[in-house]
């Protein structure tokens, strides 16, 4: 969606790859390799990229089709992204693909954007989901059933998805902009569609469109991950193969933007909280050499903590949030430039303010463009240590015209110049280049020309990129190896650290850090200033001030968030300790400005007004104000949304101040980091930094408390909303050393808690009244006091039906039960996700902290592992037929009663 750039480190293990001594099977032809990437082209036209990267045990299988809104012809709006939910309605081989999948423990899903259109399955890497993978991609690119009754049961679901992004102000605005911006071109048009065209399309124009575009001519298969590549390949060469070669040519789309002869203005008026200024500058496609300048220009604009935007609009006290985005398009598209008020603030001033501004940007100095880089920089390396990340994120320069534009960007954007960032500027932030409100005449136009498109294979002919990134050893992620290879310890003020040093990708390593503050006692009528000192840390210190930390972080390619509580690091070796010192000096020195918290204070009230009044949100309030059993000072308390504002315009800076000096501090807090360091220089260093941080005020854990339920049946109105929601919960008597939790977890996992799970087969795939729906499970560590929760988002007029569906499928698994085949396979879907989410070192960090909190070892997480294992379905059955009964639920509906008639 949006252009990304990346950076990578010097190989020191290299990828299990092909030597070039090796000849591709038959069938396949080798074209390219750049920077550990190999292309391989299919005598059908299929383009094969694959990316070995054997230290980790997941694999993603990504296939991307160059087709998106942009394809789409008069009347058939959203046809791309209605054929994407239709290619998960199955073959004639696989008729329930969602299910498969979740049995399969897969991370899957589809997404569709202005030029493409890209589906991907990552998992735990077995040979045998790799080939299901693949043969499942080759089987639906030309078997999908697409026939009218799953188009009719899906249309419920897509319409309710229009409805979801009916009900943001900032989604329908972006959605009026294409279509006042552009005059001709198809990027005029929403990616969602037409709700007349979704609702009206032909069966047979939707076949059409996919047999059309669903091609191996027309789509680029990735392999990312753990896998062995002759093998992957022959594998591939034997799905995809006998697909013939397409006779039919692809259309030639010729519609040329032309240049805007004037500034556009447009108003829309709807139910909301908060006001919303968005301005669009025609720009060139993303392969045109202005595009690097161009996005280091919305860096400039847009940042959070430097950008010019800020300065002049949140520092002034014009607006709470500004920014500035751009996409990256096949032909010429849109840069982005916005902010958001409260309804009391001048939005003439604030409007008057962002053009002046966007209108005389002028000398952008050197240590502008160098942040931007640094940030860009750390965020795509990022990108190239994950595998499955880089797999999806090359979708986007495959619709841009080619898989290698993602390292050539990255090259360019080094190359960026504080001259080059204020020429575009000058070029495209032009008064009659920008569409943002009504249209004006003039008898001195500015005209932008309209970009052409460049020549990308000469562009690209010779480009070789850079050497490969250095990659990790092979880690076992099972509980007994990170247990056996983790050292644990404390410091002198009693924190608990758990280290596990390893070789990882692009020497990536994870700290995170857990800090217990109070007691139940000292807590009481902490609420405001507590969420309010949590967003201070990071906001300044005695010695930086939050730019400056911002960019101290960016410049060590670390992504850093701390707050009250404790945060997280991400970053690599060689920037690990300096890192931890930064880290420690924000989280010990904060400095709580004045200028800063009340500009937090500001972001945060119009926070909560901004989804007030969302369906979400109102289901969400009734429901904590039923279920409360706490008073609102107790610190177990939850608030709703109008309580949460109103303790939040009653806290003071000196009340957010106080709160950090009483209950900041080490005491009974946990570090765990993971990755790639010296151990014995860590340990050193922590100690150094931490050891002697207390905390003022004792802390001591506070207790929970067993819920009884009150069931209750609520519908509450909110008006001129397009969407609804529902929401059920019940007090559940379960903690995670329960007996019955392992039974509970698979049960749940079943009933709900997945795209293969009983709820979403039924209410989403079989009935397609809802977009989402399922169940989720919460289950504490230690007293007893869980709940189940169950939600749905539908169209107002389907809610009652989806109600009585939701009771029926429930009736049903009480009487019946799930079958030994159904508990099996989530049971092992299950565990591979646990095996998957060990192989994330920021998980196993975050784990880390989470145990030594529990007193706890990774032997509870094989423990927990064991127990599910070996659960019968008889046991499942009984778990849940124990503790789930509809009847101990209270449900809350939230919709506009007006739309029921």
């Amino acid at each position: 969606m949006f252009l990304r750039f990346i950076t990578l480190f010097i190989p020191l293990f290299g990828f299990a790859s092909m030597t070039a001594a090796q000849s591709a099977p038959a069938g396949a032809k080798f074209v390219t390799e750049v920077e550990g990437i190999r292309e391989y082209r299919l005598d059908n036209g299929l383009q094969v990229l694959l990316f070995p990267d054997a230290s980790k045990p997941t694999t993603t299988v990504n296939i991307t089709y160059r087709v998106g809104s942009r394809h789409e012809n008069y009347g058939e709006t959203g046809m791309a992204h209605l054929l994407e939910h239709m290619l998960f309605k199955g073959t004639p081989t696989r008729p329930f693909l969602w299910k498969e999948m979740a049995d399969r423990g897969f991370n899957n899903n589809g997404t569709t954007w202005l030029d493409r259109t890209n589906y991907y399955e990552s998992f735990t890497t077995k040979e045998e989901h790799l080939k299901w993978a693949i043969d499942m991609e080759a089987d639906r690119m030309v078997n999908s059933k697409i026939d009218r009754a799953d188009l009719d049961t899906e249309m419920t679901v897509v319409r309710n998805e229009f409805e979801s992004g009916e009900n943001s102000p900032f989604q329908v605005l972006l959605k009026r902009m294409g279509s006042v911006a552009y005059d001709w071109h198809a990027y005029g048009k929403s990616t969602i569609g037409n709700r007349s065209d979704i609702e009206n399309v032909g069966i047979e124009n939707l076949r059409g469109f996919y047999k059309k575009y669903y091609q191996p001519d027309n789509a680029t298969l990735l392999i990312g991950g753990k896998f062995d590549p002759e093998k992957t390949l022959k594998l591939i060469v034997d799905a995809f193969g006998p697909i013939a070669k397409p006779t039919r040519a692809l259309p030639t789309l010729w519609t040329v933007e032309p240049q805007q002869d004037g500034e556009r203005t447009f108003t829309v008026r709807r139910a909301g909280d908060v006001q919303i200024i968005l301005a669009g500058f025609k720009t060139p496609p993303g392969i045109h050499p202005d595009y690097p300048a161009l996005t280091v220009l919305t860096s400039v604009l847009g940042d959070d903590a430097s950008g010019r935007l800020k300065k002049s609009l949140i520092d002034g006290d014009l607006a709470v949030e500004a920014f500035s985005f751009g996409y990256a398009t096949y032909d010429p598209g849109l840069i982005f430039a916005g902010a958001v008020l409260r309804n009391n603030q001048d939005l003439q001033k604030a409007n008057d303010a962002m053009m002046t501004e966007l209108a005389n940007v002028a000398d952008v100095t050197p240590a502008e463009v160098i942040r931007s880089q640094n940030q860009m920089s750390k965020s795509v390396e990022e990108t190239l240590r994950a595998p499955d990340r880089l797999s999806i994120a090359l979708s986007e320069s495959i619709a841009q015209g080619d898989w290698r534009l993602f390292f050539y960007q990255r090259d360019q954007i080094k190359k960026v110049t504080a001259a080059d960032v204020t020429r575009v500027a000058k070029t495209y932030l032009k008064r009659d280049n920008r569409t943002v409100g009504l249209y004006i005449p003039t008898t001195s136009p500015e005209r932008t020309p309209a970009s052409i498109r460049p020549d990308l294979v000469a562009m690209l002919k010779d480009y070789k990129g850079d050497a490969s990134v250095k990659t990790g050893e092979v880690f076992d992620p099972s509980p007994e190896n990170i247990q056996a290879r983790s050292q644990r310890f404390a410091l002198t003020n009693g924190m608990e650290v758990a280290l596990l040093p390893k070789s990882t990708r692009g020497e990536a390593v994870n700290v995170m850090f857990r800090l217990n503050a109070g007691s139940l006692d000292t807590l009481k009528g902490q609420g405001g200033a507590a969420s309010l000192a949590a967003g201070m840390l990071m906001r300044g210190s005695t010695q930086f001030t939050r730019e400056q930390i911002k960019d101290k972080f960016d410049a060590m390619k670390a992504t850093a968030g701390l707050a009250t509580n404790g945060g997280s690091i991400s970053t690599t070796r060689s920037n690990l300790a300096e890192s931890i010192k930064l880290a420690a000096h924000v989280l010990k020195e904060a400095a709580f400005s004045a200028d800063e918290f009340a500009k937090l204070k500001q972001e945060t009230i119009t926070g909560l007004e901004f989804n007030k009044r969302d369906p979400q949100t109102v289901a969400s309030d009734k429901l904590t104000e039923h279920t409360r059993r706490y008073p609102l000072d107790d610190p177990r308390s939850r608030a709703t949304s109008q309580e949460s504002l109103m303790m939040i315009e009653a806290t003071s800076r000196e009340a957010a101040l106080n709160y950090y000096k009483r209950f900041v501090g080490g005491s009974g807090g946990y570090i765990s980091v993971v990755g790639d360091f010296d151990p014995v220089e860590v340990k050193a260093l922590l100690e150094k930094e931490f050891g002697a941080w207390r905390s003022a005020t004792p802390y001591s854990r506070i207790p929970g408390e067993v819920l009884t339920p009150k069931p209750a049946d609520f519908v509450v109105n909110t008006p001129d909303k397009e969407n609804a929601m529902f929401l059920a919960v019940q007090p559940l008597a379960v903690n995670d050393d329960h007996p019955d939790n392992a039974g509970l977890i698979i049960a749940n996992y079943i009933y709900g808690a997945n795209p293969g799970s009983r709820l979403f087969s039924r209410v989403r795939e079989k009935e397609g009244l809802s977009y989402g729906v399922g169940s989720q499970l919460d289950i504490p560590t230690f007293e007893p006091g869980g709940s189940m929760l169950l939600y749905a988002i539908a169209a107002p007029a389907n809610m009652e039906k989806v109600l009585a569906s939701i009771k029926d499928e429930t009736a049903k698994i009480q009487k019946e039960g799930f079958s030994a085949d159904e508990v099996n396979k989530a049971k092992a879907a299950w565990l591979q996700e646990r095996q998957a989410g060990r192989a994330n070192d920021r998980n196993v960090a975050g784990t880390w902290t989470g145990l030594m909190h529990a007193n706890r070892t990774f032997a509870f997480s094989k423990k927990y592992d064991d127990a599910v294992a070996s659960l019968t379905a008889e046991q499942v059955n009984a778990a849940f037929r124990k503790h789930v009964d509809l009847g101990k639920m209270t449900f809350v509906r939230a919709l506009d009663q007006s739309k029921l008639k």
